[in-house]
C-alpha cells in the first residue's frame, strides 16, 4: 500500500521536476466537412471542457468535446443573424454563452452553445461601440465583453456590457505604455487583470481596472491601470515575433502563440518566462503560424493542463501537455514531437524557423 506521505512526495517531485511537452493528439485536416478546416484562428473552451473553433475561411464555429469529437457547427457565408464574414476569434462565458468575433462584418455575435442567435452589436468605423481591424475578444468573470480592433491611429481595447452596451475603451497607436500597434488577443484572469498581445510592437501588456489605480501601477485613462509589459522583438525565450493569441491557465500563467517562430511561449503573470514548445513543420508537435491557444485541465493526476494550439496554416488542432523530465531544463524552449505514435524524447530545441506563406 502506498502511503499517503508517499504520494504527497511523488507530487511534489512531479511539480518541482522539470521536463518537456509532449505532443499528445491532434484533429483536422484542411477542407469544409465536419472536423475539416480552412485556416482555423480563434480557439476557447468553456467549463464542461467543449472547444470552440474560429474556422474562418469556412465561416463558421465548430464545437468539439474535448477529445476531438466531433459535437456541432454553425454558421453560413453572409451579413445576417447567425453568418459570419472571417470570424477570427471566439469566447466563452460562464454560462456558455459564445462571443464570436465576425471581422468583415465589424460587430460581435454572441450565441447560445449550441449556437442559436442571440444578439449582435457593431458597425464599421472608429467610433464607441464600432469596430475596425477587429482581433481578440474576451469575457471577466462579471460577464463583460473585451474587444481589441485598431481603426487608423486609434489601436485600442473596447469594453462592452453582456448585452453590448459600451462601457470604456483605453489604448492608440504608439509604443509606449498603454499604447498599440495591431492588438491581438486578450484574456482576463480572476482577478480581473487583462492581458493584450501588442502584436507589432511585439510584447505583451497587462491592465488592471481600478478606480483608483493601485501603488505600482500608472493611468492609462480613468479606470483603466497599466500594470506590467514585456517582450521584444526576436527569437530568443521571451521575445516574440508577431505576438497573436493567449491563454491563460487555472493558475494564471499566460500562454502567447508567437506566430512567426512557430511556437508556444508559456509565462508567469509577471511576465518571466517559463517554458516553450513548437518549431517549424508539418510533423506532430511541429507548428506552421499558430493563431491561438487555450488550456483546459482535464483532472487527471500527475498531468498538468492540456494545451490547445490552433496550428493555422496546418488546418489542424494540436494538443499537447507537460511531462516531467529530470533530463530537461524548465528554462529551455523545448520541441515536442512525436512520430508514428511513438513520443520522442530527444528533441533539440528549435532554431529560429523561416518564415513561409501557406
Amino acid at each position: 500500500m502506498i502511503s499517503l506521505v508517499s504520494i504527497i512526495l511523488v507530487l511534489s517531485s512531479f511539480q518541482n521536476a522539470s521536463g518537456r511537452y509532449i505532443f499528445d493528439f491532434k484533429w483536422g485536416t484542411s477542407g469544409s466537412a465536419e472536423g475539416e478546416f480552412d485556416g482555423p484562428q480563434g480557439i476557447a473552451i468553456d467549463s464542461r471542457g467543449n472547444v470552440y473553433i474560429a474556422d474562418s475561411s469556412n465561416d463558421r464555429i465548430q464545437k468539439f468535446k474535448h477529445d476531438s469529437t466531433f459535437i456541432r457547427a454553425w454558421g453560413t457565408t453572409g451579413s445576417g443573424d447567425g453568418e459570419f464574414s472571417a470570424p477570427v476569434d471566439v469566447a466563452v462565458d460562464s454560462s456558455g454563452n459564445v462571443y464570436v468575433v465576425d471581422f468583415a462584418n465589424h460587430r460581435i455575435q454572441k450565441f447560445t452553445s449550441t449556437g442559436t442567435f442571440l444578439r449582435s452589436w457593431g458597425t464599421d468605423g472608429p467610433g464607441d461601440g464600432q469596430f475596425e481591424n477587429m482581433a481578440g475578444v474576451a469575457i471577466d468573470s462579471s460577464g463583460n465583453v473585451y474587444v481589441s480592433d485598431a481603426p487608423r491611429g486609434k489601436d485600442r481595447i473596447q469594453k462592452f456590457t453582456t448585452t453590448g452596451t459600451f462601457i470604456t475603451k483605453w489604448g492608440t497607436e504608439g509604443t509606449g505604455d498603454g499604447q498599440f500597434r495591431g492588438p491581438q488577443g486578450l484574456a482576463v484572469d480572476q482577478s480581473g487583470n487583462v492581458y493584450v498581445t501588442d502584436q507589432q510592437n511585439h510584447r505583451i501588456q497587462r491592465f488592471q481596472l481600478s478606480n483608483p489605480c493601485p501603488t505600482g501601477t500608472s493611468q492609462i485613462e480613468p479606470g483603466v491601470c497599466f500594470v506590467t509589459k514585456w517582450g521584444s522583438f526576436g527569437s530568443g525565450a521571451g521575445q516574440f515575433n508577431a505576438s497573436v493569441g493567449l491563454g491563460l491557465d487555472s493558475s494564471g500563467n499566460v500562454y502567447v502563440t508567437d506566430q512567426q517562430n512557430h511556437r508556444i511561449q508559456m509565462f508567469r503573470p509577471d511576465g518571466t518566462f517559463v517554458r516553450g514548445l513548437g518549431s517549424f513543420g508539418l510533423d506532430n508537435g511541429q507548428l506552421r503560424f499558430p493563431l491561438d491557444v487555450a488550456v483546459y485541465s482535464p483532472g487527471i493526476i500527475f498531468r498538468d493542463e492540456l494545451v490547445y494550439v490552433s496550428d493555422s496554416h496546418n488546418d489542424r488542432i494540436q494538443v499537447f501537455f507537460w511531462e516531467p523530465d529530470v533530463h530537461s531544463g524548465d528554462g529551455a524552449l523545448e520541441n515536442a514531437t512525436q512520430t508514428n505514435g511513438t513520443t520522442n524524447h530527444n528533441q533539440n530545441v528549435s532554431s529560429n524557423p523561416q518564415y513561409e506563406q501557406k
